[in-house]
């Protein structure tokens, strides 16, 4: 039978199939050649390869940014757009850098006041995920989910002194933060990202997607039927299949299957030894 991985992030399932025989691939493809550390000079065909490790590390990127986001943000968000004013800025907005420290700095500082009204409450979850872009003129701007409540817009934009701040807050239908994966991702794909060590921003303690491992048929098409649609799927070389999945299921209805899947193939084994041990040896 195949083996099953399912990586589940809030409203967002990812099936893995894999089957029993694989072939055997190569897994160097994205290591680093002498040449590179050396700074020789490349083959055009040095340069294409180089550019598809690039392709697959952003990609790579992305399914782990996406997660995130599912896995924290399905069921509510403040969506926050927070720019740099030239005028008011006596820094380089344009040097990622500098600007990711002012939003660092920014950032630690929203719990910090001795006064009612000047910080953010304890009890206040700041945790967040977000994408650096640039606009036309080279100047840097940040998009960045959150859980901050509405009451809070006031001190977010007064503490924020390098331009404006726009904050959304957003409790609607789970299905909306398609809409935000869509928009964000872009950020990701920017060339001027390419010797960044970071393709987005996170800050530490977000929910990690909730991995289970099994042997079973029929978990793809038991999404599928149950209240979820189908993103995408790929029938790989590499006796595998993948799905994307939008689904209402929780954790819990995904759980159960899991085990009643186990469940039905552990019945299943005990039934042939049990046929087994009736069969009389012959003389």
């Amino acid at each position: 039978m195949n083996e099953i991985l399912i990586r589940l992030s809030g409203i967002y399932a990812e099936v893995l199939v894999r089957a029993a025989f694989q072939k055997v691939h190569n897994r160097n493809s994205g290591r680093k050649s002498n040449a590179s550390k050396l700074g020789m000079c490349f083959s055009e065909e040095e340069i294409k390869h180089q550019a598809e490790v690039r392709a697959h590390s952003i990609a790579n990127t992305l399914r782990t940014f996406k997660r995130l986001l599912y896995a924290n943000f399905s069921n509510g968000y403040t969506f926050l757009t927070i720019t740099f004013d030239k005028k008011s800025c006596d820094f380089d907005i344009t040097d990622s850098t500098i600007c990711r420290i002012k939003f660092t700095n920014y950032w630690k500082n929203l719990k910090r006041g001795t006064k009612k009204g000047e910080c953010l409450d304890d009890t206040v979850d700041v945790r967040y995920l977000g994408v650096q872009e640039y606009h036309k003129d080279g100047s840097i701007h940040f998009h960045v989910l959150c859980h901050i409540p509405h009451q809070y817009k006031a001190l977010l934009k007064k503490k924020w002194q390098h331009g404006n701040l726009d904050f959304k807050r957003s409790n609607k239908d789970p299905l909306d933060i398609q809409k935000i994966a869509s928009y964000m991702k872009k950020g990701i794909y920017d060339s001027r990202l390419n010797n960044e060590k970071h393709r987005y921003l996170a800050s530490r303690g977000l929910n990690k997607p909730t991995i289970y491992k099994y042997i079973s048929k029929g978990l793809p098409t038991w999404i599928n039927e149950v209240n979820s649609t189908l993103l995408y799927k790929e029938d790989s070389e590499y006796a595998f299949q993948y799905f994307q999945f939008i689904t209402q299921l929780s954790e819990d209805e995904i759980q159960s299957y899991v085990e009643s899947a186990n469940d039905a193939k552990l019945h299943y084994l005990i039934e042939q030894m049990e046929m087994i041990q009736q069969i009389e040896p012959v003389a």
